[in-house]
C-alpha cells in the first residue's frame, strides 16, 4: 500500500494500523517511493545458558 507524506502527516494511525495487520506501507513523495514502514521482526530471546548439573547430564 502506498500513502503520501501528506496523508501520512494527516492520519498517522490509519498507517500504523495498516503496518500492523502485516502490510507493508510504501511513503511517497512526489509519486516516488522514499520509505516503508514494516513490522518489526519477532524478538527470540537468546539461548539459556545451562547449569553445571544440566552440562554434565548431557
Amino acid at each position: 500500500m502506498q500513502v503520501s507524506i501528506r496523508e501520512l502527516k494527516a492520519n498517522p494511525a490509519r498507517a500504523i494500523a495498516l503496518m500492523r495487520s502485516g502490510q507493508r506501507v510504501q511513503i511517497t513523495s512526489h509519486r516516488k517511493v522514499v520509505a516503508e514502514l514494516v513490522a518489526p521482526a519477532p524478538v527470540t530471546p537468546p539461548p539459556r545458558e545451562l547449569t553445571d548439573e544440566e552440562a554434565i547430564a548431557q
